[in-house]
């Protein structure tokens, strides 16, 4: 049977239709939902997938973890070169511990009063300012805090500091460097951790005397570094 051009569309047309028919029919939905689930199961509980997985989260964190550790040692460096520029503005500074407080008193006399006990001549015009630190205390003494203009000046104060221990007036007196808040907890966890006496302070800077040598302490790192050397 001769069939025209528009018999064999509407044949196409409609085996078209029942293909469609027979692939959204509900039996058929469900055995593709079946398939799939299968096929991405055995993927899922695939070894070679599953190692695969893993290796590429291991290499993220990795990456991630070295990421952190490089940023983590240039903010600690950061800290520490700005450590160093407050003590380097400090450098000029004298703390006093042990000069009896009295009402009406002049920090500046005081401070001179005691480096004319020990023969360190300092005039008015040697001192920038001076004055007690902290809130006043009923049963205790402020220390006094000294901001030298030379660092000559400074440099024979502390040479000559420990003749206060044979003075009359000043022998429970002692003159310290004026430290950071950083420094000065890295000072005092290094004398816990260190030799007591070995432990010291010189131009703002902290050093731990060993039997082979000399020792900066600029972190705690540092000080287990220096426990290796005891």
């Amino acid at each position: 049977m001769y069939r025209t051009s528009s018999d064999r569309k509407n044949i196409l047309i409609n085996q078209k239709k029942k293909m469609q028919n027979q692939n959204s029919s509900p039996s058929s939905s469900a055995d593709l939902d079946s398939k799939l689930t299968s096929i991405i199961t055995n993927i899922l509980n695939n070894p070679i997938f599953i190692k695969s997985i893993v290796d590429q989260v291991k290499e993220h964190l990795t990456q991630i973890q070295e990421t952190v550790a490089k940023h983590t040692d240039e903010i600690t460096e950061l800290q520490l070169k700005s450590n160093d520029m407050e003590q380097y503005d400090r450098r000029l500074n004298i703390l006093v511990h042990g000069i009896p407080e009295k009402d009406g008193e002049i920090t500046n006399d005081l401070f001179i009063d005691m480096c004319d006990s020990i023969q360190v001549n300092i005039k008015q015009t040697d001192i920038s300012t001076s004055h007690r630190l902290g809130k006043k205390c009923v049963d205790k003494n402020r220390p006094i805090i000294c901001r030298l203009l030379r660092y000559d000046t400074r440099k024979e104060l502390f040479s000559n500091k420990n003749k206060l221990k044979q003075t009359e007036n000043y022998k429970r007196v002692s003159i310290v460097e004026d430290l950071t808040n950083y420094n000065l907890q890295l000072f005092k966890r290094a004398r816990l951790i260190l030799v007591k006496n070995n432990v010291y302070t010189l131009n703002g800077r902290i050093w731990y005397s060993t039997p082979s040598g000399k020792i900066i302490i600029r972190s705690d790192y540092d000080i287990e570094q220096a426990k290796l050397e005891n």
